[in-house]
């Protein structure tokens, strides 16, 4: 009755990723049939890797301390993606790097932001990014950074005009860290992003989710 009285009206709906993994609604019976109406908006948050750029496959066969896999998350994602681009549902990606698995330690994601949100827009079709991080900066790893990194790439999407998807070149994004480090460091900024570097590439070697 709400929705005949309001036929504009978008019902949001939220699954937590860290509870729900997304391939559940693929290989649990009890979802398998879900079909959501055009009507609905709905928004995964979470994520089983932040060290992996999503759909890189460099997580394998591997899951991290929750016992969560980018493989499968990447796998059920593809699924989702056709069930809404056939249905006109939206289908939104509640971003979290901050973290999320090992909170002693910095996390080696700031070039993920760029990849995954990149990836998440032209390979799945989501039409809503959401980022959630720390608001500290100095809580563990350049987090006020990594939120503007975020905002600019989430207002940087658009459709040019041959109805293709465009946002910043990775240069551009790179270009963007180092005008945000001069901003906030001063004389020696390049030595800052060098430390970004390393840290992304000791990421990588440890090879781990």
């Amino acid at each position: 009755a709400l929705y005949d009285a309001y036929p504009n009206l978008k019902i949001y709906t939220f699954i937590a990723g860290y509870e729900n993994p997304p391939e559940k609604l693929f290989t649990d019976e009890r979802y398998a049939s879900m079909i959501p109406e055009d009507n609905l908006i709905v928004v995964f948050a979470g994520g089983p890797c932040n060290n992996h750029y999503i759909g890189s496959g460099e997580c394998g066969d591997m899951v991290n301390n929750r016992g969560l896999s980018g493989t499968a998350t990447d796998e059920a994602f593809q699924k989702w993606s056709e069930v809404f681009a056939k249905t006109g549902a939206e289908w939104w990606y509640w971003y979290y790097p901050t973290n999320y698995n090992v909170n002693f330690a910095d996390s080696p994601n700031i070039f993920n932001i760029y990849h995954d949100f990149k990836y998440c827009v032209e390979e799945y079709g989501m039409t809503g990014l959401f980022y959630e991080g720390e608001v500290d900066n100095d809580a563990n790893n350049f987090e006020l950074l990594k939120a503007h990194l975020a905002g600019l790439l989430m207002y940087d999407f658009h459709i040019n005009e041959n109805g293709e998807i465009e946002c910043m070149s990775f240069e551009e994004f790179c270009e963007a860290i180092k005008e945000y480090l001069y901003m906030d460091f001063g004389e020696g900024y390049e030595y800052i992003y060098e430390y970004i570097v390393m840290q992304d590439e000791a990421g990588n070697a440890l090879g781990k989710c």
